[in-house]
């Protein structure tokens, strides 16, 4: 088990033609989901320098605050996660997500996407646990479609 603090900044959805744009914040957890055509447009958008905007997390979580530097919270357990809002995915799409985030805790994670969390839609990666650098990591996601959360 290792516990420890994690913070983020935002989360941002794009769509395009073949793909789609995410920013996500866990320290700056920032998933962008790059896109394949020129055609972006912004779906979804959190700033976490100015809320919460319906990101909570599981019992594992302590002290979840949003400030100026964006989400942070403490990790107490051994399967710590923050989950967003549902967010309205197209099935054709491509979904990439670049997850960008400063952790002193363990150096690997996991995003979970889709309508329900499971092993099949999830993504691992690895983490800078330095506390010092935040380490960005491009993922791809296969579509998720209709009512999607990320987690």
């Amino acid at each position: 088990m290792s516990c420890g603090t994690i913070s983020c900044k935002a989360f941002r959805c794009r769509q395009t033609g073949r793909a789609f744009s995410r920013f996500l914040s866990v320290w700056l957890v920032w998933i962008t989901l790059p896109t394949l055509c020129v055609d972006a447009r912004t779906v979804a958008e959190w700033d976490f320098s100015y809320g919460m905007h319906g990101w909570k997390g599981n019992h594992h979580v302590t002290d979840l605050i949003h400030s100026r530097q964006g989400l942070s919270f403490t990790s107490t357990g051994v399967d710590p996660w923050i989950e967003g809002p549902a967010v309205n995915l197209r099935t054709d799409r491509l979904t990439k997500v670049t997850v960008r985030m400063k952790s002193n805790a363990n150096s690997t994670g996991e995003l979970f996407y889709g309508p329900y969390f499971q092993a099949g839609r999830s993504v691992r990666f690895a983490v800078n646990n330095d506390n010092d650098v935040y380490g960005r990591r491009r993922l791809s996601c296969a579509a998720a479609g209709g009512a999607a959360a990320v987690r």
